[in-house]
């Protein structure tokens, strides 16, 4: 499952973002995160330390106090988790926890709920959703429950921003499931979902999906049909779809979208491409204006917070990150140059 990746928006709320600027790559081959410092003028990417994670890392995202970094490893059926220090952003491994009450799990989605409370993690192998509680003060992680309505090969994950629902797609079965999210518990409780039957759709293959920083527009990369379906938000309920479906290059794994809500960006596999859009912060509806080259294998997208630069992890035979800087008036992107990773980096993350 070399490829099975996904981007979920960047974890926001809680603390405010503290220390250094970090990015940090998931090395599925090799078994490591890539740990690199962030000029925040310049964008650069520095530093050469990697750190060991369990079998086959995919997905690596940071808590929104900047504490805690956690991967989820895919072949491992484990996450792990690492302390990090706010001012340099260097790791150290805190733990190593299953990813389910049940074998084999297979996790590769997760996202960590604004107030730091929670985890989540999708297990494709098992078809569910484990929930964990996180320790607000060491990061550690505590199994909490798991659910099941999440159809066939749960992917993609992300908690609104609100705290108050979790949406999850599953791709084998093209579906987008919703959930309310007891933000006491942190449990969830099954809304409803979006099936191929039924009056809204997503694409073929959905991989990764992401909110809007004003918690009112959800959109999901279609790896299979190449797009990008997008749904308004109401009252926790996905509704009528924003326009679209809006095409994008071929296999957009990962979907990111700027803080200003400006622009989505979508990393497409097959075309080695970065699209580029234009977004209405009124209506949520996408205008295409361009399609930037990236390198080979080019599989998850990320945005720094402060909004000046776009970062691609390239797989394959690159072992790479892509850096752009990004136009904060336009939304371009353009003076691309790369830093080494680790082997096959698929899971990509920017603090803040």
């Amino acid at each position: 499952m070399i490829y099975r990746i996904l981007m979920m928006c960047a974890d926001a709320g809680g603390s405010p973002p503290v220390g250094s600027s970090s990015v940090y790559t998931a090395n599925g081959s090799s078994n490591t995160l890539s740990v690199f410092s962030r000029n925040t003028s310049s964008g650069a990417l520095s530093g050469t330390n990697t750190i060991g994670t369990g079998s086959h890392p995919d997905i690596v995202v940071v808590s929104p106090d900047g504490k805690n970094v956690y991967t989820t490893n895919e072949y491992g059926h484990t996450i792990s988790v690492f302390d990090r220090n706010l001012t340099s952003g260097d790791l150290s491994y805190n733990s190593t926890i299953n990813a389910s009450e049940y074998p084999s799990s297979g996790p590769l989605g997760i996202s960590i709920s604004p107030d730091g409370k929670n985890v989540y993690v999708g297990c494709f192998n098992i078809n569910r959703i484990s929930i964990f509680d996180r320790n607000l003060t060491t990061g550690a992680l505590t199994f909490n429950n798991s659910i099941a309505s999440v159809g066939t090969g749960p992917w993609g994950i992300v908690v609104s921003l609100d705290g108050l629902n979790v949406y999850v797609v599953a791709n084998t079965q093209n579906e987008l499931f919703m959930f309310s999210r007891d933000i006491l518990t942190g449990l969830l409780s099954y809304i409803f979902a979006i099936t191929p039957t039924g009056g809204l759709a997503v694409g073929s293959y959905p991989t990764s999906i992401c909110i809007s920083l004003d918690d009112l527009f959800v959109y999901v990369s279609n790896s299979n049909s190449h797009s990008i379906s997008a749904f308004s938000r109401s009252g926790g309920v996905l509704f009528d779809s924003v326009g679209g479906p809006y095409s994008t290059g071929n296999i957009p794994y990962g979907i990111c979208i700027s803080a200003d809500g400006k622009n989505v960006y979508t990393s497409n596999l097959s075309s080695q491409t970065v699209s580029v859009f234009d977004r209405s912060i009124s209506f949520g509806t996408l205008t295409l204006t361009d399609s930037v080259s990236a390198l080979t294998g080019i599989i998850q997208i990320a945005i720094s917070a402060d909004g000046k630069n776009v970062y691609v992890s390239n797989a394959g035979a690159s072992n790479n990150v892509s850096i752009f800087d990004r136009d904060l008036t336009t939304g371009a992107l353009s003076g691309t140059t790369t830093i080494a990773t680790g082997t096959a980096p698929f899971g990509i993350a920017v603090y803040p």
